[in-house]
Formats: C-alpha cells, sequence, structure tokens
C-alpha cells in the first residue's frame, strides 16, 4: 500500500495541522470546515460530521470509490490478480 501521506496527497485531499490527527475537507459529505482527521501513521481517519471512518488507506478508498476490499486492494497494487 502507498503510504498514508502519498496516498492523500494523490487523491487531493489536503491535510494541515501538527500533532498526529491531521485536518482535512471530508470528500464524503459538503464540507466547508476541515472536519476529516487523519493519521499519518496508520491512515486512520475519522469525520467528526459524516461519521465516515476506517483505519488505513484501503478502507478509505473503498467508501471514497464505492468498492470492494479487493476491487479497492487491486487498485492499490496489494491484491494479485492470478
Amino acid at each position: 500500500l502507498p503510504s498514508p501521506a502519498d496516498y492523500f496527497a494523490q487523491q487531493g485531499v489536503k491535510l494541515t495541522g501538527g500533532g498526529e490527527w491531521k485536518d482535512a475537507i471530508c470528500p464524503f459529505h459538503e464540507d466547508t470546515k476541515p472536519s476529516l482527521r487523519v493519521r499519518l501513521d496508520t491512515g486512520g481517519f475519522r469525520c467528526m460530521v459524516c461519521g465516515a471512518h476506517g483505519g488505513d488507506v484501503l478502507a478509505f478508498h473503498q467508501q471514497r470509490h464505492g468498492l470492494s476490499f479487493k476491487q479497492a486492494a487491486q487498485q492499490l497494487g496489494a491484491w494479485r490478480v492470478a
């Protein structure tokens, strides 16, 4: 899997702030103030408004693009098709 910092940058999610949790505009709902919190060490995320959450970039990718686990893993290069 890509690093959380690389993944979120590639997805156009601009992360701001210091500390363990970074702030971003949530892509899961119409957001005007940063309500999404992201951890760059794990890729874990949680929106404080709509409740979207997950433990890593794979979960984020699944939810954002409406994919199954396998589809998301394949797109991120973490699942080889035999």
